[in-house]
């Protein structure tokens, strides 16, 4: 479901630098910490400032959780793959920022230390982004190592004072004006068109752009980020940290699907369909907003899972109760075209009530509605003939016209209409696909 952010493990695991190392012996650290570092002596207090970044991410991690169990286990996956890059085969990860850090520094300091935990200190934030509670934020803002490490990285960049909340609202918000990278990186999300939605969906490399895009934006901000103002006089750059995360990526064999995963959750924790009812009751016409915007029928595809056989949906969305029948009820589903051609993914889902207004007809109006419906549905399969480009779009009208047809007859035998008028209305359901297969077919001869 409703389970990217590439969006979100790049874009997530990544925040800033989702390099985390398998769990360090952070607690040994301690003493030389406390020695050499500018200690941060002042407790974290007050209410954690993320609280809008938890709501969203349990929102999120909802929609993943109902979504398709693949998408749940590529996430954990790629989880895995980061929890084991450990502190001595990967450090070297994290030198474009550190080597602008270590000449800022002052002598007593402990580097080889301070550079573990601020490796421990990202792998935990990274963890704390796929298993949003407020207890794993709140374990990393109180841990003495860590606002150790993060007053010392500030003293380096000129900047006093810093506190374990500037970094956690650095990276996820404040729930009011200041976005963080988090709420930068949704803000340009939500202002994207359908076609660059799809492009994220795919995984085609947009979402780490996305992602240093954010994480730029928030450096650039040194008025409103203490930390980002320390960034900029240690010679910190964008490009710096976009370094650091390809780099990651590049040793993620789970990430890129990973991201997919999280995207799709995101779209479908955003989205809401709209309805419009016609035929008194009997038509509905879906379409789907992600972020209050429309999105094109052209990048969706509609269709039932279960629920009443009676109720048939097409791809673009309008579902039909035959007029024969009183009340159905059917699940439907909305999926993003990928369209670089690979699986469509599912972006919504919403069991729907359909209830005959009419009210219980004679079989001769049933019949005359149904064979009503037929010549709509025959009307814009022309329709789609006069635009169709390839053989096999015109190909696959034939299939449309055929299934169309068929769909028409057997609601005619499902009517209590006597045995002549059934032969008559199949009849003249026939003789209307024949002559729209004539047309298609000379369409693709073309001599």
């Amino acid at each position: 479901m409703l389970r990217r952010r590439k969006l979100m493990l790049s874009l997530l695991a990544a925040s800033l630098l989702a390099t985390t190392p398998a769990a360090l012996p952070v607690g040994k650290l301690g003493g030389e910490l406390q020695d050499s570092y500018v200690y941060a002596e002042d407790a974290a207090s007050g209410e954690l400032p993320s609280s809008v970044f938890l709501d969203r991410m349990n929102k999120l991690h909802a929609a993943l959780a109902a979504g398709d169990p693949i998408d749940v286990q590529e996430v954990r996956d790629a989880r895995s793959e980061i929890a084991a890059l450990n502190f001595e085969a990967n450090e070297a990860l994290l030198d474009p920022i550190w080597n602008k850090l270590v000449p800022k520094l002052s002598s007593g300091t402990d580097q080889a230390a301070l550079k573990q935990v601020l490796f421990a200190m990202l792998r935990q934030a990274s963890a704390a982004r796929y298993d949003a509670t407020a207890s794993d934020l709140e374990a990393i803002r109180v841990n003495p190592e860590y606002r150790a490490a993060i007053k010392t990285i500030a003293a380096a960049g000129g900047v006093a004072n810093v506190k374990m909340d500037d970094f956690l609202i650095m990276l996820f918000g404040d729930g009011n004006k200041r976005l963080g990278i988090e709420g930068t990186l949704q803000k340009q999300v939500k202002g994207m068109k359908a076609k660059e939605l799809s492009q994220l969906l795919a995984g085609k490399g947009s979402v780490q752009k996305v992602l240093t895009d954010a994480i730029a934006e928030i450096l650039k901000k040194k008025d409103e980020y203490p930390l980002s103002k320390a960034f900029d006089t240690l010679g910190i750059k964008p490009d710096d940290v976009r370094k650091v995360v390809v780099d990651i990526q590049a040793l993620l064999q789970h990430e890129e699907a990973a991201g997919r995963a999280m995207m799709v959750a995101y779209l479908r924790s955003e989205s809401q369909s709209k309805v419009k009812v016609t035929a008194n009751g009997r038509q509905h016409q879906y379409s789907l907003n992600v972020f209050g915007v429309e999105l094109p029928s052209m990048f969706l595809y509609w269709r039932k899972v279960s629920g009443s056989e009676d109720i048939k949906i097409n791809s673009s969305g309008k579902a039909t109760l035959p007029p024969y029948v009183m009340q159905g009820k059917a699940v439907i589903q909305a999926a993003m075209l990928n369209p670089y051609g690979g699986p469509a993914k599912v972006i919504f889902e919403q069991e729907i009530t359909m209830t005959n207004g009419n009210g219980q007809l004679d079989p001769k109006q049933q019949i005359k509605l149904i064979l009503e419906e037929l010549d709509v549905r025959l009307a814009d399969i022309r329709l789609e003939l006069a635009i169709s480009a390839t053989d096999e779009q015109k190909a696959k009208l034939i299939v449309d016209t055929v299934r169309a047809g068929s769909e028409a007859a057997k609601s005619v035998e499902k009517t209590n209409a006597s045995k002549g008028e059934k032969e008559k209305a199949v009849k003249d359901i026939k003789k209307k696909v024949d002559k729209l297969l004539t047309e298609i077919i000379r369409d693709l001869m073309d001599f």
